[in-house]
């Protein structure tokens, strides 16, 4: 098992929040970026169940929750943090030359590694507030407009775990501009096939969470609206991308389908409010004869 002591955490922390912030030359930004990608790689090695729960290393972890979420000044001040650009008379190596040239890029993986963190801590320990909510959401919005494509999937990862519970909390409006704003990243990314699949599958978790779909037109009629619409591109794209419908039902179906101890009246009822997905799917594809269907 890994082992992560708290000092390693807090060196890491001071690099982010110290003297370094405000120092504008190569070396106090790169060590900024640094810490942030080693953390990001902390946080995805917890993720996937490398580290025991209640470990040291874990409890540490969880401890970032104070950097992105004080509670003496405002979350959006912490969160998309980017990098100061050292300035041309900072610069004292020909390598840092280099990083001016590519600098873009590294303040893009800086950004999109706080969202690492961030859906870490969101799906490990529930971190976001209900008063914060609001404030958070528009962040992760404005987070995709950042980011390049193969760097929003943290984000729709953090959006699928806080807008679901936290729909009461936020202005319908924004729940629809992020919901729409994910699916254009999906539709950017149609001709990409190295980052689409992921991409799509972490924005259908999103768009068709359970509690998005249990919404009736009645309780929520924009957000309702607005998944339909993209139902109907996702099919329009499913026309001309083999497998993308197939993603939905496999998510919609593993949604309804009963877990143990649980009411199937109750799942089932959800299932029949989008009764388009399930006859879409009894008809969908090439074969049109009727002895060659498995409905």
């Amino acid at each position: 098992m890994l082992s992560v002591g708290d000092s390693v955490q807090e060196f890491l922390l001071r690099r982010l929040s110290g003297e370094l912030r405000d120092n504008p030359s190569v070396p106090g930004q790169v060590q900024r970026a640094v810490g942030m990608a080693t953390l990001a790689l902390l946080c995805d090695v917890a993720d996937r169940g490398v580290l025991k729960s209640q470990s040291e290393a874990m409890r540490s972890l969880y401890s970032l929750t104070d950097y992105f979420y004080p509670s003496s000044s405002s979350s959006s001040q912490h969160l998309n943090q980017t990098l100061l650009k050292p300035t041309t008379a900072t610069v004292s190596h020909p390598e840092d030359g280099l990083l001016l040239k590519d600098w873009g890029r590294i303040v893009a993986q800086f950004i999109g590694d706080q969202w690492t963190r961030l859906s870490f801590l969101q799906k490990s320990a529930g971190t976001v507030r209900a008063p914060e909510a609001p404030e958070v959401l528009r962040a992760a919005v404005d987070a995709l407009a950042l980011l390049p494509g193969h760097l929003v999937l943290p984000v729709l990862d953090f959006m699928a775990s806080v807008l679901p519970q936290q729909m009461v909390q936020c202005e319908e409006s924004l729940c629809v501009e992020a919901v729409c704003a994910s699916w254009k990243v999906v539709q950017a990314l149609s001709t990409n096939p190295h980052d689409f699949w992921s991409t799509l599958q972490g924005f259908v978790r999103l768009a068709f969470d359970h509690g998005l779909l249990q919404l009736t037109e009645e309780q929520n009629p924009s957000i309702t609206a607005c998944i339909q619409q993209i139902l109907s591109e996702l099919m329009e794209l499913a026309q001309v991308r083999s497998g993308v419908f197939n993603v939905l039902i496999q998510h919609c179906c593993e949604t309804w389908l009963p877990a143990e101890g649980v009411q199937s009246d109750a799942v089932f009822s959800t299932a029949l409010l989008h009764l388009n997905i399930l006859t879409e799917a009894c008809v969908y594809g090439p074969v049109f004869r009727r002895d060659q269907r498995s409905i």
